[in-house]
């Protein structure tokens, strides 16, 4: 099964789902930017950002003359806005700050994105509640007291849980979770994911409603 890498954002605005669908749909690809491929379905809409991207090289020939080659490419930025809560991003770019920047103007600065952040403890939490079968291989924590004088930042690999090896080494003192991976398995289905504090997701294909409904139950609220 095929891993997805998302990016999620949080966002704040008055607009409902449906006026940012209208927004949306008239601002489709034009004049170097825009939406293309827009789909509108149970209140998540589907789009694709595409942004004309011009690079400009300069050439010196072996005789020292020197050319100017402008070369066009398109950067495409898969997104689901879901609700008026949240948006995932699929496949993300390192920098999504013309995304957010053009959003941000179509919407009369009336529609703010910032990073969504994730209590990962209360996300798996929730996950052992609904399910028994769960293993934790890797987890990632800041802020761990490993001596009376020392702090560190650890990352622990385990064949169970390597939430609970953190809080053994940090003998349940406070610290802070910002990476966890690993393997749910439900009625013969096995369910691969990595989470951290700051939005990022990896999830095995087909299992969007998952994430949407128990990871990030509480952001939709």
């Amino acid at each position: 099964m095929n891993i997805v890498k998302s990016r999620w954002l949080s966002i704040k605005t008055d607009y409902d789902i449906s006026e940012i669908f209208s927004t949306i749909s008239k601002n489709k690809y034009y004049n170097e930017i825009g939406f293309i491929n827009i789909i509108y379905s149970d209140a998540i809409i589907e789009t694709t950002f595409v942004e004309k991207i011009k690079l400009t090289q300069y050439i010196v020939d072996p005789f020292g003359n020197e050319s100017e080659q402008v070369i066009e490419t398109y950067n495409h930025i898969e997104l689901k806005f879901i609700g008026n809560k949240l948006i995932e991003i699929t496949s993300p770019p390192r920098s999504i700050k013309s995304l957010v920047k053009y959003i941000t103007e179509i919407f009369n600065h009336r529609l703010y994105i910032s990073s969504l952040k994730i209590n990962i403890e209360d996300v798996i939490n929730r996950v052992k509640i609904k399910f028994n079968n769960i293993i934790l291989k890797r987890a990632k924590a800041s802020g761990v007291r490993v001596s009376e004088n020392g702090v560190a930042n650890i990352e622990v690999k385990s064949t169970f849980d390597a939430i609970a090896e953190i809080k053994a080494v940090s003998k349940h003192s406070q610290y802070k979770l910002d990476k966890v991976a690993g393997s749910i398995f439900h009625q013969g289905d096995k369910f691969d994911f990595e989470i951290n504090n700051i939005g990022l997701i990896s999830y095995s294909e087909d299992y969007f409603d998952f994430i949407l409904n128990v990871f990030l139950k509480d952001t939709q609220i």
